[in-house]
């Protein structure tokens, strides 16, 4: 797969049962309570041997984040590549982001919520990657409010929501569930459309709501407009 376009260094691939390992302790304990000892346990290796594949545990946790970033990317570039419009590219992108987080829920659960334990230029370089992504759907949701499809007034706040709604599957997923990953993708592309579509008017109303809270000096409610 190609690499990011601001990525500075290639890690090399992780053994599978390291790399499996590390993903499910980090997932059920967490980066700070998962030592390398207990990753060694689980893939039969020893500690030493751990050491061939890695520097230290946080260079394996920047390898996982990275690894899962760029498919994420890899992923996204491909789904785009059919869609013609704003509104295509808005639900290529949901579709795809849901359905790789549904087939690798404990991924993403970890890159979700260790960025806060990489540190130095791991964490400055995620966070680029991070961004990069998510520049993508920035501009699929700007070019939709430019031509009209949209009605968000803050591009940025909109596509984090928009992700961070995609990626939630990944706290309740379950291949046992009732509803395939497809079918999932499907209904949260429509969600992410809905709440683009509205976001004008449920943003003129938070103003109206903010600026009677200002004159009065307490809470308030505004009334949709009629029909």
């Amino acid at each position: 797969m190609a690499r990011f376009q601001t990525a500075k260094k290639a890690p090399p691939p992780l053994p599978a049962e390291l790399r499996d390992a590390a993903i499910a302790l980090f997932a059920e304990f967490g980066y700070a309570a998962t030592g390398i000892r207990e990753i060694a346990r689980r893939t039969g290796l020893s500690s030493a041997a751990m050491y061939h594949y890695l520097r230290s545990k946080q260079d394996l946790l920047f390898e996982l984040m990275y690894d899962s970033m760029q498919d994420q990317f890899s992923v996204a570039r491909a789904a785009l590549e059919s869609a013609q419009d704003p509104q295509g590219r808005v639900t290529a992108l949901a579709r795809s982001h849901v359905l790789l987080t549904a087939s690798r829920r404990l991924e993403t659960l970890v890159t979700e919520n260790e960025v806060r334990s990489l540190t130095g230029e791991n964490k400055q370089e995620i966070t680029a990657l991070r961004d990069e992504y998510a520049a993508l759907w920035r501009a699929a949701i700007s070019d939709g409010v430019a031509q009209g499809i949209f009605g968000v007034a803050d591009v940025k706040l909109a596509s984090f929501a928009a992700i961070e709604m995609c990626t939630s599957v990944s706290r309740w997923y379950s291949p046992q569930g009732p509803l395939t990953p497809e079918e999932i993708s499907q209904t949260y592309a429509g969600f992410v459309l809905d709440m683009l579509r509205g976001g004008g008017a449920v943003s003129e109303m938070n103003k109206a709501v903010d600026q009677q809270k200002g004159k009065a000096g307490k809470s308030g409610r505004v009334k949709p407009p009629a029909d």
